[in-house]
């Protein structure tokens, strides 16, 4: 089964519907990270409140469904967009745009440099897109194979020094819907392995004192399970190609649904993030 077949043409989801409802998860899963993270998980005493962190986990495991979906998406618009270049420049405007609402979410401050938005994965992960069609599309012997290649490395590199969301496991989760676009089952078979490999990876390279400090005080095996289990959430992630299984291949009709992403992300984003300053004020 291809994901662009034409068996779900005119059935299905179409682009519109997918991008609607990965904005919808998106949406559940921020209300927890912003709403409950920031301002009801932890008692006045810091201790967690159990009730509130159960819902919490609920929706945040909800909400990796979305992540994957706007990944397909991605790729969907960069096979099929006239202009990439202007697709390209849409994404980090809207990454420089999206970086204030973002940071007041996440930290409640205008400035915060651990952590940068989404916007940033989806702009680098076109780029390494685009130089994986022409590393592809270039003879074997050619130098700029090579050039290519390193492009490619250095996209994910600096996914991750610069802490963009997702970081190098976002732009290699892109990739991997690039390259095996079309190929059904294999894809969702890399793609589901590389949400739980991967994001467990993305965890020891965030935190990486403390996976060392695991090593240190209980051993080898201990710390592996630790590992393992930092890929679980992420895992969750293989929800989303339910979705995307039923992808009739067709834009969608929703009006102005090309830049609907563009315009709810950095909005929700304040307001989530407003709502958050104001609970924790009062």
């Amino acid at each position: 089964m291809e994901l662009t077949a034409e068996n779900h043409r005119g059935r299905g989801f179409t682009g519109t519907d997918l991008k609607l409802a990965a904005m919808a998860f998106m949406f559940i899963d921020h209300i927890g990270a912003i709403i409950l993270e920031r301002c009801f998980v932890f008692t006045q005493t810091g201790e967690i409140n159990s009730s509130v962190y159960a819902v919490d986990m609920i929706l945040r495991l909800l909400g990796r469904i979305a992540f994957p979906i706007f990944c397909f998406l991605l790729v969907e618009g960069f096979v099929h967009t006239r202009n990439r270049k202007k697709y390209l420049r849409s994404l980090l405007i809207f990454s420089v745009i999206s970086e204030i609402p973002f940071n007041i979410a996440l930290s409640g401050s205008i400035f915060f440099p651990q952590n940068q938005n989404v916007f940033f994965t989806l702009s680098i992960g076109l780029i390494a897109m685009e130089l994986y069609e022409r590393l592809f599309n270039t003879e074997k012997g050619d130098k700029k194979r090579l050039a290519y290649a390193f492009g490619i490395a250095a996209c994910l590199f600096v996914a991750q020094l610069l802490r963009a969301d997702y970081g190098f496991f976002g732009v290699a989760l892109i990739l991997i819907f690039y390259v095996l676009r079309g190929s059904g089952a294999r894809l969702f078979f890399v793609a589901g392995v590389w949400l739980f490999i991967g994001s467990a990876i993305l965890n020891t390279l965030l935190y990486p004192a403390e996976y060392m400090s695991l090593l240190r005080d209980y051993g080898f095996y201990e710390t592996l399970l630790v590992f393992l289990s930092g890929g679980i959430t992420e895992a969750f992630g293989i929800l989303s190609f339910g979705f995307l299984a039923k992808y009739n291949g067709e834009r969608g009709t929703l009006p102005f649904s090309k830049y609907l992403f563009y315009i709810f992300y950095p909005v929700h984003l304040f307001i989530l993030g407003i709502i958050a300053g104001l609970i924790q004020f009062f």
